[in-house]
């Protein structure tokens, strides 16, 4: 594989698993699979902290809004929810709360 190929969240799952059970150091692998070390440690631990905010019941929310400022809240099922820019702190602490019922 070339240093260029991108690979999905997916992809690099199954990548990192199949380095824990190939018994090779991870310098080792990457040489062997043309991996950036730097890249399979990124991926790494961001899988790991996506598992870890999943297991505490947490989604990691990132801001993708195409109008500025906006607060969007994907719920799942393909429900989203936009809030104004000045919406409340405690008003929205609330609401996710009420959410999780």
């Amino acid at each position: 594989m070339s240093y260029s190929t991108r690979r999905t969240a997916e992809e690099w799952s199954k990548i990192i698993d199949s380095q824990s059970k190939s018994g090779q150091t991870i310098s080792a692998f990457c040489r062997d699979q043309g991996i950036k070390e730097g890249t399979f440690y990124y991926w790494r631990a961001r899988l790991q902290e996506s598992e870890e905010l999943e297991e505490e019941g947490f989604i990691k929310l990132r801001p993708q809004s195409a109008v500025p400022g906006i607060i969007l809240l994907r719920l799942g099922g393909g429900l989203e929810l936009e809030l104004p820019p000045d919406y409340s702190p405690s008003a929205l602490s609330e609401l996710i709360r009420s959410l999780r019922c």
